[in-house]
């Protein structure tokens, strides 16, 4: 693991079958806060890199392989419920609004 700072962490001896690289701080704590969910975002943001061979499959099989039941914390079931009730469409003024957020651009 490499930190935003440069910092390193190495869980073993030898070259790391997967390395991930921390671009920012901010996915730094994205990551603590948010766990794996943090994480990934920050990956698809392009804050976080996951380097090494089929490394993000890999890393997803390991996580599900493992005898560890993740248990989300409060702030990650917080921050679904305010997604869960910001995105809901069962309201018609809403999902009308959110039609044209979501609508591609007409040309």
């Amino acid at each position: 693991m490499v930190f935003a700072d440069g910092a390193r962490y190495l869980s073993g001896e030898g070259e790391p079958d997967i390395t991930i690289v921390f671009r920012t701080r901010a996915a730094e704590r994205r990551t603590l806060l948010f766990g794996y969910v943090g994480l990934f975002e920050a990956h698809f943001d392009g804050d976080v890199d996951i380097a090494g061979t089929r490394a993000v499959s890999r890393l997803m099989r390991t996580a599900y392989s493992s005898s560890y039941r993740y248990r989300a914390n409060p702030l990650l079931l917080a921050r679904r419920k305010f997604l869960e009730w910001r995105d809901d469409n069962r309201d018609f003024a809403k999902a009308k609004d959110r039609r044209f957020l979501y609508a591609p651009a007409r040309p």
